[in-house]
């Protein structure tokens, strides 16, 4: 079994923000983590936490497979953002307390731009799926840059 570093090593996201805890996979294009949704939740409205919380869940799931990625090549990780969302499905909001399980595919990669496929599970549940693109890398590293066409 392979232990992972500490989840702040490898994802720029702090408290309040930072919601998953652990790297519990890596292989390849594939990564899994988890998340406690707890009360404190910077999202969290009582034991209620917004099902559109999915999405920054695989965001920082896409963060930790890039920043192990960096971790592991021993270069420091970068920022990223969010370009697109695409198929969102969300099957009803969270609960502090639950534990959620994320694993994010990489589809494909061109320069500093990704799209990956995203699932969320709760006790074995799928209850979320997803795919998102993002722009990772420091400001300065990223060498992608997207040119109106006449």
């Amino acid at each position: 079994m392979t232990t992972f570093p500490d989840i702040e090593k490898l994802i720029p996201h702090r408290a309040p923000i930072r919601m998953i805890d652990t790297l519990t996979a890596y292989e390849g294009h594939t990564v899994s983590c988890s998340a406690l949704l707890t009360r404190d939740n910077a999202y969290a409205n009582g034991d209620v936490i917004p099902a559109l919380v999915a999405l920054e869940l695989f965001a920082q799931t896409a963060a930790a497979l890039f920043g192990y990625r960096a971790f592991l090549a021993k270069l420091p990780f970068g920022a990223g953002a969010i370009i697109g969302v695409q198929k969102m499905a969300v099957t009803r909001d969270f609960r502090a307390g639950e534990r959620c399980i994320m694993t994010v595919e990489e589809r494909f990669t061109v320069d500093q731009l990704t799209h990956a496929r995203g699932t969320l599970t709760v006790d074995d549940i799928e209850v979320a799926t997803g795919a998102l693109t993002v722009l990772h890398g420091a400001p300065s590293d990223v060498t992608f840059r997207p040119q109106l066409l006449s």
